[in-house]
Parts: C-alpha cells; sequence; structure tokens
C-alpha cells in the first residue's frame, strides 16, 4: 500500500469522528493520496483511516475501515470489522465482518455484512447476493432490498422495492412499495404510505401486513430534516475542501475544465446538489 502522509489525515479523522460519533484508541494506519489501494495479497492487522480520490480494498483488513473518497470506495476483499464510508459512491463486493454506516450518493451490496446496516444515500440496492446478520436502516429516494436480511428492515424511501428475505419486521416510511419478486418476511410487513404496495401477491408474510396512513409533520420532524440537509452541505464542504487542499493537480484540472465550459459544469454542479 503507498501513501504519502499530510495534515489533510487530520481534517478526515476530525470529519470522521463526527460521522462515527465515537473517538477511537489509536489510529494505526492512516493514509491519504489520489488512490490508496489494500492489494489482494495484502493482510493489513489494524484498523485503517484512509482519505483519497478512490479507496479500494482487494485484500484484507483485519479491523475497521474509515473511508473518506473523493470517488468511490470499493470493498472487493475482507474486513473483519466495521466500515465507515463517505463518498459519492459505495461497493461492497467482498465481506464486512462487522457493521456499514455509509452516506453517499450510490451504494451497491452484493457481498457479506455480519451485523446491521445504516445508510444515507439516493440510491441504495441489495442484490439478491447481499446478506446482512442483523438490521437495516435505510434513508433514500430509491432503495432496492432483493438479498437476505437478518433482521428488521426500516427506514424512509420515495421508492422501495422489495425481494428476497427479511428475518424480521418490515417497517418502512415510503412513497411507493413494490414487491418485484418472492419475498419472504418472518415478521410484520408495515408501511406508511399514501398509496397501496403493488405485488403483495409476491410476499409470503408470517405476521401481518399493515398499510398505515403518512403522519403530519410536526416541528420536530422538519427540524430533523434541516439539521439532516445542513449535515449533508457539511459534509460536502469537507471533502470539497479536502480534495482541493490534498490533490492540487486533480483540482486545477477541474478548475480548467471549468473554464472550458462553464454552463454545463455549473448546471452539472447545481443538479448534483439538487
Amino acid at each position: 500500500m503507498r501513501f504519502r502522509s499530510r495534515n489533510l489525515s487530520l481534517a478526515l479523522l476530525s470529519a470522521g469522528l463526527v460521522l462515527t460519533g465515537a473517538l477511537p484508541a489509536v489510529a494505526a494506519e492512516t493514509a491519504n493520496s489520489e488512490f490508496v489501494i489494500i492489494p489482494s495479497d495484502d493482510v493489513l492487522e489494524d484498523d485503517l483511516y484512509a482519505g483519497a480520490v478512490k479507496v479500494v480494498v482487494d485484500g484484507v483488513i483485519e479491523g475497521d475501515l474509515i473511508a473518506f473518497a473523493g470517488e468511490e470506495v470499493v470493498i472487493e476483499g475482507t474486513v473483519t470489522g466495521s466500515v465507515f464510508a463517505l463518498a459519492p459512491r459505495v461497493t461492497i463486493n467482498g465481506e464486512v465482518g462487522g457493521s456499514l454506516r455509509v452516506s453517499a450518493n450510490d451504494v451497491r451490496v452484493s457481498g457479506t455484512i455480519g451485523r446491521d446496516v445504516v445508510i444515507a444515500a439516493v440510491d441504495v440496492r441489495l442484490d439478491k447476493t447481499s446478506s446482512v446478520g442483523n438490521d437495516v436502516l435505510v434513508w433514500a429516494w430509491d432503495l432496492t432490498a432483493v438479498g437476505h436480511i437478518g433482521g428488521d428492515l426500516t427506514g424512509s424511501q420515495h421508492n422501495l422495492a422489495l425481494g428476497g428475505e427479511v428475518d424480521g419486521d418490515v417497517d418502512v416510511s415510503v412513497g411507493q412499495v413494490t414487491v418485484i419478486e418472492t419475498l419472504t418476511v418472518t415478521g410484520d410487513l408495515g408501511y406508511r404510505s399514501d398509496n397501496e404496495a403493488v405485488g403483495l401477491e409476491n410476499a409470503a408474510v408470517d405476521g401481518a401486513v399493515v398499510h398505515k396512513t403518512p403522519l403530519p409533520p410536526n416541528i420536530r420532524v422538519r427540524a430533523l430534516n434541516f439539521f439532516g440537509r445542513f449535515l449533508v452541505i457539511v459534509f460536502l464542504t469537507i471533502a470539497a475542501l479536502s480534495i482541493a487542499w490534498g490533490w492540487p493537480d486533480r483540482t486545477k484540472r477541474a478548475v480548467t475544465r471549468v473554464r472550458e465550459s462553464p454552463g454545463r459544469s455549473w448546471s452539472s454542479g447545481a443538479l448534483v446538489m439538487a
């Protein structure tokens, strides 16, 4: 694994403490570069704090991974501990022994998560090959969950596509629920929505199917929504400033592209923020 040490690591670590909500006793490995890669034949026998444009784990991390990436975080290998990731795109094809905590635009899980999952993203997909040992909590615009969930599925989504197996309850607030393939729910299937679920004939529910009407947002819910948006802006600002400071050559290239096509660049940026 190649990396160069900079003070940027401290900024990324500070953001990580906010995201994880806990102070680690020791940060064994701290890496920041344009690319942080754990090759398939490498074993890192400790936690890794990584800040990069791209973080790729093909080998083994015997501890936790705390990653902040300008483009993506990809896990093809094994992380025996938990994963905390902040990046535009996060892909889990390998194995995470602990929990998964992610804030991203796009999240794909095809591998195994040993414990629970908490995700805040725009588009989330838990593929057929995915397996989560415990609960799954997702805030997303689109969520497709067609793998195995060992506990409850909760959260809030605009569109929820369901299939696979849920060993606990489903309790979500959604715009629309659609059962897109065979679904097995050991507990109750509850959803709070203005719309009736579609495809329930494909669902085998051991408990009750409960359709609840949406609650009018009170002042506390509105305050939480505002606070959530504020945190997103803070994290995006931290990520942008960290990339601009840590990788000046990449930033210069981005500035050149903006000058060449300012209208297109600003339109793309406004779309991302929206």
